[in-house]
C-alpha cells in the first residue's frame, strides 16, 4: 500500500541542488565526430533518449522503472558540461529515500546510473550491515495516516495513528550507514515537519475571496483546461499574481514604485512553528493559495472586512492579510525592487490602492465574476 503524499520534505533542497548542479539543455557535439552534428537528449514517456541533430541515431539510454502511475518520473534533464553524461531528477526511488526526488546521473552511452543525493541508492543498501530501529511517533494533528521512513530502510511504511495518540514503529533490516546520522522522516501532506515555507506572500490585489476566486475561475475538468481559453483576462484582476495569469510590467500602470509586489504575511506564531496555522500549512510551491498570496481588499460598504496589515497574534485565523511580528508595521517589497515599511494603522483605502496595479487612485470597482467552461 502506498500513501499519496506531497513529500514536501525536500522540495527546497532538490530545487537548490538542481539550480547549482545542472546547466541548460543544449545540443552537444557528437563525441568523436569531426562534423558539426550535435546530440540532443530528451525525455519520451519514462525514457531518456538521445538523437543526432540531423535526426539520425535515435536511441534509448535508460528506462525509468516507476512503481506506479502516481509517480512523476524524469524531470530537469540536463547535460554535463563536457557532454559525457546527463543529470536529471526523479522520484522513482522515493520510497527508499528521505527526499521526494533525488538527482541522478547517467553516462551518454547509458551506463553508470548513479544517485547523487541521499546515496546510496536502494540497491546499494544491501552491502551494509543491518539492524532494527524503533521509532516513537506522536500524532499532534487531526490527520491519521502517515508515511514513515528511516534512512537506510528498504522502504517507507504506512502507519495509522489516531489524533493525540502515540505509537512505536519498528523497522527491520535497516542499513547501518556508519558515522552518518540517519534521519527519520514522518510525512503527512501539509503537516510534514520539514516543509519549505516562506515568510512572504505575493500581492493578489483588491479581491475579497482570494483562494475561492481561483476555485470559481478555473476549469473543473482536465479536458476543459486543455482548451486554454479559461485563463483570466488582465482586466479581471488587479494585483501582481493570480491563478493561471501572467502580469507584465506594462500592466502596472500605477507605477512600479507605487505598487506592492510581495510582503510579510500575518501568521499565528505558535501554530506556525508546528506547521498548523491556516495560512502556513502548505509548502511554498503550491501556487495560488492563501499561504502564498495576500489581499488588500477594502470596500467602504463593509469596513469590517478590510484586509489591512495586522501584527502576528495567536488564536486568530486570518489568512488573507499581510502582517508581521515587528512592533511598528510590515515590510512590503514594491514592484521596482524597493522595500518600505507600512504601518499597521495605514488607511485601508490607501493600502488597497497600493495593492491595485492600475486604478490610478480611483474608487473600488466590483470583483469580476466571469463564466468558466
Amino acid at each position: 500500500m502506498r500513501s499519496p503524499k506531497p513529500r514536501a520534505t525536500v522540495v527546497l533542497i532538490v530545487v537548490l541542488l538542481l539550480a547549482t548542479l545542472l546547466i541548460p539543455l543544449t545540443a552537444r557535439p557528437a563525441r568523436g565526430s569531426a562534423e558539426a552534428t550535435g546530440v540532443i537528449a530528451f525525455k519520451r514517456g519514462h525514457q531518456i533518449r538521445t538523437v543526432n541533430t540531423d535526426g539520425t541515431n535515435d536511441r534509448l539510454l535508460w528506462t525509468e522503472p516507476l512503481p506506479d502511475s502516481t509517480f512523476r518520473g524524469i524531470r530537469g534533464l540536463q547535460w554535463r558540461p563536457d557532454g559525457g553524461a546527463l543529470a536529471f531528477s526523479s522520484d522513482y526511488q522515493q520510497l527508499c529515500s528521505i527526499y521526494d526526488s533525488d538527482i541522478y546521473t547517467v553516462n551518454v552511452n547509458g551506463s553508470g546510473l548513479k544517485r547523487l543525493t541521499n546515496s546510496p541508492a536502494c540497491a546499494g543498501l544491501g552491502g551494509f550491515p543491518k539492524g532494527s530501529v524503533r521509532v516513537e511517533v506522536e500524532n499532534q494533528t487531526t490527520e491519521s495516516q502517515f508515511l514513515i521512513y528511516v534512512e537506510g530502510a528498504a522502504t517507507a511504511e504506512v502507519v495509522n495513528i489516531n489524533p493525540g495518540a502515540a505509537v512505536a514503529v519498528t523497522f527491520s533490516g535497516v542499513a547501518d550507514l556508519g558515522e552518518l546520522q540517519q534521519q527519520i522522516v514522518a510525512i503527512n501532506g501539509r503537516y510534514a515537519e520539514f516543509h519549505a515555507r516562506s515568510d512572504y506572500a505575493a500581492n493578489a490585489g483588491d479581491i475579497r475571496e482570494l483562494e475561492r476566486w481561483c476555485e470559481k475561475h478555473v476549469p473543473k475538468a482536465f479536458d476543459a483546461a486543455k482548451l486554454l481559453n479559461w485563463r483570466p483576462q488582465t482586466d479581471w484582476y488587479n494585483g501582481i499574481g493570480y491563478c493561471g495569469a501572467i502580469v507584465q510590467m506594462r500592466h502596472i500602470t500605477d507605477g512600479t514604485s507605487n505598487t506592492y509586489a510581495v510582503g510579510e504575511r500575518f501568521l499565528e506564531p505558535e501554530k506556525s512553528l508546528r506547521g498548523e496555522a491556516k495560512a502556513d500549512d502548505w509548502p511554498m510551491y503550491n501556487g495560488f493559495q492563501d499561504d502564498l498570496y495576500r489581499s488588500v481588499y477594502y470596500d467602504p460598504s463593509e469596513p469590517d472586512k478590510a484586509q489591512t496589515p495586522k501584527p502576528d497574534v495567536d488564536g486568530v485565523e486570518d489568512s488573507y492579510r499581510f502582517g508581521s511580528s515587528h512592533p511598528g508595521g510590515v515590510n512590503m517589497g514594491m514592484c521596482d525592487g524597493s522595500v518600505t515599511t507600512i504601518s499597521f494603522d495605514i488607511d485601508p483605502d490607501v493600502h488597497r490602492r497600493n495593492g491595485h496595479r492600475s486604478d490610478e487612485g480611483g474608487v473600488r470597482q466590483p470583483d469580476h465574476d466571469p463564466e468558466v467552461p
